[in-house]
C-alpha cells in the first residue's frame, strides 16, 4: 500500500545567485509540490527570482518562472501543481544571494 507523506522543505535554505536545489524527490517516491513561497528577505532592494524543474528521466531542465521581481518584504508563490518523480528537483536562483527564502509543500507518495 502506499504511504502519503505531507512535507515541508526549503526552510533554511540559502538561495544563490546558481540554481539552488530546494527540494529533490527522494529514491522510490513521487511527489506533488503544491505551493513553493518565494519571500524577498533583504529589505532594502527588490529582487528577481527564477524557478526551474529538472527532470532525471529526461535529463532536461525547465523553466517556471523567469526573472520574476519580488518587492523589498514582499513573498510571491507558485501555487499550481508540480508533480515530480524519483530524483527530480525544484531549484531556484535569486539576483542577489541570500536575498530571497524559498519554502515548498510538498505530498510524497511512496
Amino acid at each position: 500500500m502506499a504511504t502519503h507523506t505531507f512535507k515541508n522543505a526549503g526552510a533554511g535554505t540559502a538561495i544563490l545567485t546558481s540554481d539552488t536545489d530546494v527540494y529533490t524527490c527522494p529514491a522510490l517516491t513521487q511527489a506533488t509540490n503544491h505551493a513553493l513561497f518565494l519571500s524577498n528577505i533583504d529589505g532594502a532592494a527588490s529582487v528577481t527570482v527564477t524557478v526551474k524543474v529538472y527532470d532525471v528521466s529526461a535529463t532536461a531542465t525547465a523553466t517556471l518562472m523567469k526573472d520574476a521581481v519580488i518587492e523589498i518584504g514582499n513573498t510571491i508563490s507558485f501555487d499550481k501543481p508540480i508533480n515530480l518523480e524519483a530524483g527530480d528537483k525544484i531549484q531556484v536562483s535569486a539576483g542577489a544571494t541570500g536575498d530571497v527564502e524559498a519554502f515548498c509543500s510538498v505530498l510524497e507518495i511512496s
